[in-house]
């Protein structure tokens, strides 16, 4: 978790947020390659199918630039591999209580960051405050839920669920800023989609389900 937020911090400092993102929303690749050798399962055809659908909407969607191939790649690369194997353990432990993963989650990043405060500290203004406290409480909540989630489904399976934050951004910008969303936007959002239902359609012609 501290090196995933780490290398993020330090990729948007010399890349577009859309260009790291764009390496972000490649972890439920990374997850998807990774729960068969470190957690035993099984991946079928389809949901690699689902992930690459999903992945060529985030595409369109973000429109990356071409400092994608800077030579800041390499760690926002690192920070999503990063993320996708704190998925993955998560995935592993999960016959752990919950509440045991998040706050060693939480103890662990937090020890990690303070001890790098002396190099760069920026005292917060009154502010400054309230935010980071509404993205502590999202952060732990968000936290929480994927770790029940984790629990219950295997990662392959939820992995194609995580490129639906293009979409969630999307209505938020436009409820929140009224940001119209641009035609790649709304076209790489209906690719997504497009996954998503053929990942469900994939999910019940397998379970039997008509």
């Amino acid at each position: 978790m501290a090196a995933d937020t780490f290398a993020f911090y330090w990729a948007t400092r010399y890349m577009p947020l859309a260009d790291v993102m764009t390496f972000y929303m490649a972890t439920p690749l990374i997850v998807t390659a990774l729960s068969a050798p470190l957690l035993g399962e099984k991946v079928e055809r389809f949901r690699w199918i689902a992930v690459l659908i999903g992945f060529v909407g985030v595409i369109v969607a973000l429109r990356p630039t071409p400092l994608l191939f800077s030579s800041a790649s390499p760690l926002a690369l690192f920070g999503a591999t990063m993320f996708a194997l704190g998925q993955t353990l998560t995935r592993k432990l999960r016959r752990s209580h919950w509440l045991q993963l998040i706050v060693w989650q939480f103890a662990g990043g937090g020890l990690i960051g303070a001890a790098t405060v002396p190099f760069a500290w920026s005292r917060p203004t009154v502010f400054d405050l309230g935010p980071m406290a509404a993205v502590g409480i999202v952060s732990m909540l968000c936290f929480i839920l994927i770790t029940r989630a984790l629990a219950l489904a295997r990662a392959a399976v939820l992995a194609p669920l995580q490129y639906s934050a293009i979409l969630w951004a999307a209505v938020m910008g436009y409820l929140v800023w009224r940001d119209a969303p641009t035609p790649p936007i709304v076209v790489g959002n209906a690719v997504i989609i497009g996954g998503g239902l053929y990942l469900l359609r994939s999910e019940r012609r397998a379970s039997g389900v008509r």
